[in-house]
């Protein structure tokens, strides 16, 4: 029996559409069955998103169209919001990505149950609820090494090839106080890692520092990453990403392009940039911070008015000496 047999509520899989998904677990589909699969499934379709379009009877010129797009998951999910939870989940079993469900269970059963009040009588908890609340509290297939409780100021989201540079930042960073959650050196070996972050970027991370890199463009990690982050934001209304460019990045992704980037690439700047950086990843809501803001500004203007208030004084004094002379 897959783990996700444990943790859905079929009954609510199938009261339930399509439409009802939340961005996060939309944002987790594309990132598991965008990527191009080689070896098909035993019916003969694809493992990705191209079989999850056959088995709704997508026709040929439509798969393609959908396929141009840049998340054709997502085209594929608007299509079909009107179709049951249930159908979409034996869609991705028909197309033997049962990883795809064992991954996407937890936060596909977070959808299931919101507003299930509504729709169920009694206060009696399912076997599946209580299941997936033990699952939450406890996260036993989750083998992240940090501690549940604590919060951590930004994760790190990079290309394998860029290390040398994450790893001068998290010294930098971690040198002044700063939290980081580094996925080579907190995840051990054998954690589903899509799972993992989204986990640890909803529940535990307050910001996501972005390395770009021409590395990075290439990178389906950083790609399903950036997407999640994206959705968190407007679902959080926050402020999450904070780019860093350390190489010439052409063709960036439209929600990375229009946010204000901090820039390594130039020697001249890098002390500013470095200073920007702690700035961003540091919480600006925290107290100290906002009293040395109110310290500072309070003290320039008590510089300004002590300095007008003498150039006052001295005015006043020659006005005196001169009507002195000339009486």
């Amino acid at each position: 029996m897959n783990s996700y047999d444990q943790v859905l509520d079929f009954a609510l899989l199938q009261q339930k559409t399509v439409e009802n998904l939340s961005p996060k677990t939309r944002c987790l589909l594309s990132g598991l069955l965008n990527p191009k699969q080689v070896i098909f499934a035993s019916n003969g379709l694809p493992r990705d998103s191209r079989g999850l379009a056959d088995e709704f009877d997508f026709d040929y010129n439509k798969t393609c169209v959908i396929e141009q797009h840049s998340d054709p998951c997502q085209e594929i999910l608007k299509e079909i919001k009107n179709e049951s939870l249930e159908r979409l989940v034996k869609a991705i079993e028909s197309i033997e990505r049962f990883d795809v469900l064992d991954d996407v269970a937890v936060e596909l059963q977070r959808d299931l149950m919101a507003d299930s009040n509504s729709m169920t009588t009694g206060t009696s908890t399912s076997a599946a609820q209580l299941h997936l609340q033990q699952m939450i509290h406890r996260n036993p297939d989750d083998k992240i090494t940090l501690d549940d409780s604590l919060t951590y100021d930004a994760y790190v989201c990079y290309a394998d090839e860029d290390k040398e540079f994450v790893l001068e930042l998290t010294r930098f960073l971690e040198k002044n106080g700063v939290k980081l959650v580094i996925r080579d050196r907190d995840l051990l070996a054998g954690t589903l890692e899509y799972d993992s972050f989204t986990r640890l970027l909803t529940n535990h991370c307050k910001r996501m520092i972005v390395v770009l890199s021409p590395s990075f463009l290439k990178s389906k990690e950083c790609d399903f990453q950036t997407k999640f982050a994206t959705s968190l934001g407007v679902e959080q209304r926050a402020r999450i990403m904070i780019p860093v460019v350390i190489a010439s990045c052409q063709n960036l992704p439209p929600t990375i392009k229009m946010l204000t980037k901090i820039d390594f690439c130039s020697r001249n700047t890098l002390e500013w940039s470095w200073n920007k950086l702690l700035v961003s990843v540091r919480d600006e809501n925290r107290s100290d911070f906002k009293s040395n803001v109110k310290s500072s500004v309070k003290s320039s203007v008590e510089s300004s008015m002590k300095s007008g208030s003498q150039g006052n004084t001295q005015t006043e004094s020659k006005g005196k000496k001169k009507n002195k002379l000339m009486n």
